[in-house]
């Protein structure tokens, strides 16, 4: 089996001049400097809307994309914005997404393009073979009615049939964007790698929409929230927030629920990763009363059944379950049950054998480091003198020999399927840059490449002092 190679990065993290990643030229670039490095994948974050705090993993809707992603220079090239639009929303790229700026000014520029666009054929196609999309962009439309995503306070159920309108032709630019991108990536012989977050914002269409699939009172208000129990990364565990699912409803309808989302991935991506995948085997639950993790408990996920239920769309694609953390003999059964690959990072090794190099099976990926993590750079820093000479000896990295090289080396040698590298541990940085700062701040999420030449030439390097792809 050939061992194969990707980088991670999310589309915000593209260089170009427009304030943050987008599905443009530059990343027809990016693509083309994987396939000429002998990299073969391209794993990125959800591309869905984010929250407030701009994180992708608390959407208004896992079917949406992030209008800001939409490609404002194919727009141009339609015919639909001017130059002068381009020319006002050029920015230099410090190395990050620059959000106020986007809030700003984006949409209003999105907007006039809205206003020229006439193909309308081809745009009452593609909502009437999405209908998730469509209900997305009737809860926007309601949303912006009543100044609020929270539809517990919607006053009104009226709403601008343009504004809804507006939404559907941002779908349709993002996805026919988007599809074009991943077409190019294919006949570079670079395959995608997409994330589906396992949880939606309460504020979300998928739940305003489908309320009977989750753990609701008589008023629609959630019982229990998503979270995470204690555990050595936090003592008091986590509540994450999200409403959680009716598995029992769900699985009364055949799990199409849940069936509808691997479908619609599974045209987008060659590959998902399934985000929490241990909440499918079991979940822990927080009261929404106290929000306080340490009064949770588990809940039994729907297993196997589900992803018997939905083979046909999960078998054209790699499926990797994001089983970090604290996890069970259940949740490798199920791994095993269902083919897919287990998830495995470095940064784990020195707290669970699983994740030392040398006891990667095939049916794995391995990372230096995911989105959550330290860098590579950063996580050697964060290591006390002791824990660093305890890494050496665990992976037989002698002392003449750089560290961070040597870690490099013994994951390529192993026997998992896919190496990914985040783009930050192909550059070599530290924690300053890390993707996600688990801090509400202007920087969150919002690292950026800020010079692709400049990549290119790093990843040449990298692959060639590490020797790592022949």
């Amino acid at each position: 089996m050939k061992k194969e190679y990707g980088i991670l990065m999310p589309v915000f993290s593209m260089d170009n001049a427009y304030a943050i990643g987008s599905f443009g030229e530059m990343a027809k670039k990016f693509i083309d400097i994987l396939n000429e490095n002998g990299f073969t994948w391209w794993q990125i974050l959800p591309l869905c809307t984010t929250d407030n705090l701009n994180s992708p993993y608390n959407s208004t809707s896992i079917y949406s994309i992030n209008p800001y992603y939409i490609d404002l220079e194919m727009l141009f090239l339609k015919g639909l914005i001017s130059h002068q639009d381009l020319l006002n929303q050029q920015i230099h790229n410090n190395g990050r997404c620059d959000y106020l700026h986007l809030k700003k000014t984006r949409m209003h520029i999105l907007y006039k393009a809205f206003l020229k666009f006439t193909n309308t054929k081809e745009l009452n196609n593609f909502i009437g073979n999405n209908p998730q999309i469509k209900k997305f962009c009737k809860f926007q439309a309601l949303s912006e009615k009543n100044h609020t995503s929270e539809w517990q306070k919607w006053t009104s159920l009226d709403y601008e049939k343009e504004i809804e309108r507006f939404w559907q032709f941002l779908q349709y630019e993002a996805y026919m964007q988007w599809d074009s991108l991943k077409q190019y990536a294919n006949s570079k012989n670079v395959k995608i790698m997409g994330d589906l977050p396992m949880y939606s914002s309460y504020c979300s269409s998928d739940v305003y929409f489908f309320p009977h699939f989750y753990q609701f009172d008589e008023n629609k208000k959630p019982i229990y929230l998503s979270g995470a129990k204690p555990d050595d990364f936090s003592s008091v565990g986590q509540c994450w927030g999200h409403p959680v699912y009716n598995w029992e409803n769900i699985r009364n309808n055949n799990f199409c629920f849940w069936i509808d989302k691997f479908a619609h991935y599974s045209k987008l991506f060659d590959g998902i990763r399934l985000d929490h995948f241990r909440g499918f085997e079991s979940y822990w639950v927080v009261p929404s009363t106290t929000k306080n993790a340490l009064d949770g408990h588990y809940e039994k996920g729907p297993g196997f059944p589900l992803f018997s239920a939905a083979k046909k769309h999960l078998n054209s694609m790699i499926v990797v379950g994001e089983d970090l953390g604290i996890t069970t003999n259940s949740v490798q059964d199920l791994i095993n049950k269902t083919g897919f690959y287990n998830m495995r990072v470095l940064q784990y090794c020195l707290i669970n054998s699983e994740d030392l190099p040398v006891n990667y099976s095939q049916n794995c990926i391995a990372y230096t480091g995911t989105h959550d993590n330290h860098t590579l750079k950063g996580y050697i820093n964060s290591l006390g003198t002791a824990e660093r000479n305890e890494l050496r000896q665990i992976l037989n990295i002698p002392y003449t020999e750089s560290l961070y090289d040597g870690i490099v080396l013994k994951m390529c040698q192993s026997n998992a399927k896919i190496i990914f590298f985040p783009l930050q541990d192909i550059i070599g940085l530290d924690d300053n840059f890390v993707f996600n700062t688990h801090k509400p701040s202007v920087y969150n999420w919002s690292f950026r490449l800020n010079k692709l030449e400049s990549f290119e030439k790093t990843l040449k390097k990298f692959v060639k002092d590490k020797g790592i792809i022949s």
